[in-house]
């Protein structure tokens, strides 16, 4: 997985989302992700972003599901959103790291019946 360094890349790689992938998505779902985009707060639009991404679970494609690990990773190490309470932040990564095939850590992947369920302001796809 490529991190993002920091919150410009995030918001570069957000909007480079939208424009060249989003179309893809069901209406309900672009437009949950074009008004996260739209945030005041450039941490409210990565975390926000990351987790209605996260949220579409089979409904995303694999780089949706790339796009909100990298986000998710990147808020979590900052500590945004409470992302660290409970390791919310890193078991959503493993889950999404999961899902995209790659290599499991030592100890193997997490059951995929405890991942976090998404937060309200996901988008069922």
């Amino acid at each position: 997985m490529q991190y993002l360094s920091d919150i410009p890349a995030a918001l570069s790689a957000i909007n480079t989302y939208l424009i060249a992938s989003a179309a893809a998505l069901p209406a309900p779902a672009r437009a949950a992700i074009a008004r996260s985009a739209g945030q005041a707060s450039p941490v409210d639009t990565i975390v926000q972003t990351g987790e209605l991404l996260y949220g579409l679970g089979d409904g995303g494609t694999a780089e949706t599901r790339a796009l909100a690990a990298r986000l998710i990773e990147f808020a979590t190490r900052y500590g945004w959103h409470e992302l660290s309470a409970d390791s919310r932040g890193a078991r959503i990564m493993a889950a999404l790291l999961r899902d995209l095939g790659e290599d499991a850590p030592i100890g193997g992947w997490p059951d995929p019946a405890r991942d976090p369920a998404p937060r309200e302001f996901s988008v069922a796809a």
